[in-house]
């Protein structure tokens, strides 16, 4: 059953001694401002926050969506020769084509 802040703080007094110790103060306390912080989170608040979190998740997924084809892109480009976007190993395989290779270059381990 739902109830009010003051329901609840009445059912709670009615469970002190006559004279209330530290303890049962606290716990009225306590119940009173979790119940003031929850009524302070209205639904229009809730409902933005729930509009920003969906805005943020859309902008993920697209970031997301984005990188995947990138990379979907680079893949199969290379299989068609294309490293155009990879400058350094294109100039890296460049200067080596120029070097003679023997047979026994190509058994012998490299360390």
């Amino acid at each position: 059953m739902v109830r009010t802040l003051d329901e609840l703080t009445d059912i709670i007094k009615g469970k002190f001694s006559e004279n209330p110790t530290d303890e049962e103060i606290a716990l009225l306390e306590d119940v009173t401002d979790t119940f003031n912080s929850f009524s302070a989170n209205t639904g229009a608040d809730v409902a933005k926050e729930l509009e920003e979190l969906k805005k943020s998740n859309s902008e993920w997924e697209q970031k997301y969506a984005d990188n995947d084809n990138m990379w979907r892109k680079k893949y199969t480009d290379r299989f068609k020769g294309k490293v155009e976007d990879i400058p350094e190993v294109k100039q890296e395989l460049d200067s080596k084509r120029g070097e003679s290779i023997s047979i026994e270059d190509l058994f012998t381990p490299r360390s």
